[in-house]
């Protein structure tokens, strides 16, 4: 321990970058002291769902939180419990997003209806609330979104949200498209990330 705490924060930074791989070392990390805590945390969040968690959903409310008074508008009717009166969060779990799966996140609001005991026949619509009241966070939080998954048509969310992450789209390397039956949605977010999206260097079209 002595020799660690002795080396740079740049030589930390990039050990800690080696155990992306191991999240159980990672997780037990987080604990060591704060300094640790703040390195590691943007590692497990710019891509949260690469890790098999039991829990998954918990990912969703820790994002819900995140929420500002406007974005909660849209979900409470769904009476979906957030537990919004909970202390601020820690961190800006948002700004750390990397890699943004929508099936992932769509996935995984489900699995926090189950957790609070809605009905099946709620499930579709009410993820696309979900997802669409999360992506609207993340677009106005995220500084470095490097790759977009939108491969299915199901949980593409409209394009106008992502009109407020001018900055943090323009890191974007990687898109991934479903254009089933030219979906308008699809077509209306190829055209809008094309204007700013230079860095944009691979994009996939998903068959339907």
């Amino acid at each position: 321990m002595l020799i660690f705490t002795s080396l740079p924060n740049e030589c930390k930074t990039e050990i800690f970058e080696h155990l992306l791989t191991d999240r159980q070392t990672l997780y037990r990390c987080l604990l060591v002291n704060r300094f640790w805590c703040k390195n590691i945390i943007p590692s497990l969040w710019r891509e949260p769902f690469r890790y098999k968690i039991h829990k998954v959903y918990l990912i969703i409310r820790t994002y819900l939180l995140a929420l500002t008074a406007d974005e909660q508008s849209t979900i409470i009717p769904f009476n979906i419990n957030f537990e919004h009166n909970q202390q601020p969060l820690l961190f800006e779990y948002g700004s750390y997003l990397e890699i943004f799966n929508c099936a992932s996140f769509f996935d995984a609001a489900s699995k926090l209806l189950i957790n609070q005991g809605h009905k099946d026949t709620e499930f579709s619509y009410s993820c696309q609330v979900i997802v669409g009241a999360i992506t609207k966070m993340l677009m106005r939080t995220c500084r470095n979104l490097k790759s977009i998954n939108l491969s299915s048509v199901i949980v593409v969310p409209d394009s106008r949200i992502f009109e407020s992450s001018k900055y943090g789209l323009s890191q974007l390397v990687e898109l991934c498209l479903c254009l089933e039956n030219n979906s308008p949605k699809s077509l209306e977010i190829l055209n809008y990330l094309s204007t700013i999206c230079h860095n944009l260097s691979k994009t996939f079209f998903i068959p339907p």
